[in-house]
């Protein structure tokens, strides 16, 4: 018998080897860590067969058999795996940009029944019946989860009376201001960056508004002949409030709340406020209806004075925040509806072809 230290058994018993589990203990590390445990379970156990794969090779007269063998298994989990636990998703819009961009192929970890612990900031996958088809699906980032107060100032949100940290490669829409406005489009062409729309004082132009991440946002403020860059909220048009389009609210995408995000078994007293904001969700997620009539308030058609949620909810944001069609627009997400996390995009392309610097990304 050779040595198994060998030339031939170089990457199944030396170094190679242990280099090729040692990743697999790592990456199922950080999946586990991402509560993402099925993939986390695959990897592991990609690493024992390996291992055990390793130590059949010694026998060269069964090699090629055991060889066959793991692949064909390794196959076998795989493709039932990607059935059940996980599965690939193509982003087809821009509204998590720029921590996913459209043409990205990303990684989905999956959970039989939905998943029961979200966290805040996990990059989620859900569907929802009162947006889109049956089949369709979401990919946004969850900001609120049950029970949380949530508020939106100036684009910035709150949740339980202190700021969220924004995601790194999050966006916003700003407004430049410049002495020399013409200039404007040189200095964000030649860092890549499109201008949104121009504002004009005549003919001439006053500002233009941009698209940023905070990065950006740095490179375009520093640049010489730029005046100002600031946070382009909007103006209070009712055109732009979202719901509930009251003027009790007028509330907009960026400016909203407070709001409760309700949570299983929450009870809420009803009240002209809290039923222009929960109504829809009590009567198309929770399945019952909900009127009021000279200020009283009628369940099913029973009188009540307050309301007790059945289910869980979460909010959700894309990190495009000015272009995103999210929790903003159209409500909570019930927890059941959440089928999947975000952890790994494996490849991405464009117009121009492999986005390699995209290739393997971990999702932030």
């Amino acid at each position: 018998m050779r040595s198994l230290f060998s030339q031939d058994y170089y990457f199944v018993r030396g170094p190679g080897m242990r280099w090729f589990v040692f990743i697999l203990v790592i990456g199922g590390g950080f999946f586990l860590t991402e509560g993402m445990y099925w993939l986390a379970l695959l990897l592991a156990g990609l690493a024992v067969l390996t291992v055990i794969f390793s130590r059949m090779m010694v026998f060269k007269k069964h090699r090629r058999l055991f060889l066959a063998c793991i692949i064909s298994l390794l196959l076998t989990i795989t493709v039932f795996a990607q059935g059940l636990f996980f599965k690939v998703v193509w982003i087809p819009s821009s509204s998590m940009e720029e921590t996913l961009l459209p043409g990205d192929n990303v990684l989905i970890s999956k959970h039989p029944g939905g998943f029961p612990h979200i966290r805040r900031n996990e990059v989620v996958v859900f569907r929802h019946h009162l947006e889109g088809e049956d089949q369709s699906f979401f990919i946004k980032r969850c900001v609120g989860l049950p029970g949380d107060t949530l508020v939106i100032r100036d684009g910035r949100v709150s949740i339980n009376g202190k700021e969220l940290a924004e995601p790194v490669l999050s966006k916003r829409l700003y407004r430049v201001w410049s002495a020399n406005p013409g200039q404007i489009d040189h200095i964000a062409g030649s860092r890549g960056i499109d201008v949104w729309r121009r504002y004009f004082k005549g003919k001439t132009i006053e500002s233009v508004s941009m698209i940023l991440t905070d990065k950006q946002k740095s490179l375009i403020g520093r640049a010489a002949g730029i005046d100002s860059v600031r946070a382009d909220t909007g103006q209070n048009d009712p055109a732009l409030w979202v719901e509930p389009k009251d003027k009790l609210f007028r509330w907009t995408i960026d400016n909203f709340g407070p709001l409760v995000i309700p949570r299983k078994e929450l009870q809420i007293p009803l009240n002209r406020r809290n039923f222009l904001i929960y109504r829809r969700t009590i009567e198309e997620l929770e399945s019952g209806k909900l009127e009021e009539k000279k200020g009283h308030y009628y369940l099913e058609g029973k009188k009540t004075e307050t309301y007790t949620f059945r289910r869980n909810y979460y909010f959700m944001m894309g990190d495009n925040r000015s272009l995103s069609n999210d929790s903003r627009y159209w409500g909570f997400v019930p927890e059941e509806e959440i089928t999947g996390k975000a952890g790994l995009i494996i490849f991405s392309r464009d117009s121009t072809g492999f986005r390699w610097n995209r290739f393997l990304k971990i999702i932030q």
